[in-house]
């Protein structure tokens, strides 16, 4: 659950000393401490690229209505396998590349605070591996 962004912020400062946002260095937030980034950070990343006015009542209608299939890329090869065949196509072979290793994982009330302030993000993700189970 290690957050994309906080990974790619540590790689871009190890390649290049440090970050920069719109020409200017800035400092990795919170120090880069992975637990107040992950507990205290606000996301906004998923919701936004969804259809308006989705709730925990009715996500899961909104979005069959809006999307042929939704994928996860913890199982991008089982998305890729059921969007071909509800498109009615013949299934691709996904090859693994770029895996960054994990070397931290936030603690466990760090995921627990995320969880809590995302919770209907969350829920659209639980269906989602659902659906490609």
């Amino acid at each position: 659950m290690t957050p994309i962004n906080w990974k790619h912020h540590l790689r871009r400062i190890k390649q290049f000393g440090t970050l920069h946002w719109k020409g200017v260095p800035v400092d990795m937030e919170y120090g880069g401490d992975l637990d107040r980034w992950v507990s205290e950070r606000p996301f906004y990343y998923l919701l936004p690229l969804l259809p308006f006015g989705l709730t925990m009542e009715n996500f899961r209608i909104r979005l069959n209505d809006c999307f042929v299939h939704i994928g996860v890329m913890e199982r991008f090869q089982e998305s890729v396998n059921r969007l071909a065949a509800r498109l009615g196509k013949n299934p691709l072979s996904v090859p693994e590349l770029n895996q960054s290793p994990r070397t931290r994982e936030p603690s466990t009330a760090a995921v627990e605070a995320f969880k809590e302030h995302c919770k209907l993000e969350y829920a659209i993700y639980n269906w989602a591996l659902e659906l490609n189970s």
